[in-house]
């Protein structure tokens, strides 16, 4: 009975990760080496942006099962964000839901331990 139970509760889990709203299209065009500006045309017009240092932090809100859920970009650059010359290192997404068993694990879109297949890991 508990083994029962215990089978129905990880389907339902399941069920619930794959129902994840998808993460933004756009933001699988990011490369290496673009500008802080050309990578801030991708991030989306829906979001919020925060700069600090040699990164930047977008959020994209993606609503599932009626929380306040949001996709979350956090771009590195390789001099200071804002200075005028910075440059994509990486880029790291994950998705962040109130309740923390529904977040994703940070993926590498671009940069250190991207995946090389094209696939979004």
């Amino acid at each position: 009975m508990v083994l029962v139970g215990a089978s129905v509760a990880v389907l339902a889990a399941l069920a619930l990760l794959a129902s994840r709203p998808a993460m933004p299209v756009s933001w699988r065009q990011l490369h290496v080496g673009m500008t802080q500006r050309e990578a801030e045309r991708l991030f989306g017009p829906d979001g919020e942006a925060q700069c600090m240092g040699c990164w930047e932090r977008f959020e994209c809100p993606a609503p599932m099962l009626g929380a306040d859920s949001r996709w979350r970009l956090l771009v590195d650059y390789d001099e200071p964000a804002n200075s005028g010359g910075a440059r994509l290192v990486r880029a790291t997404a994950r998705f962040v839901h109130p309740l923390a068993l529904l977040n994703s694990k940070p993926r590498t879109l671009v940069g250190i331990n991207a995946p090389t297949n094209g696939s979004s890991q």
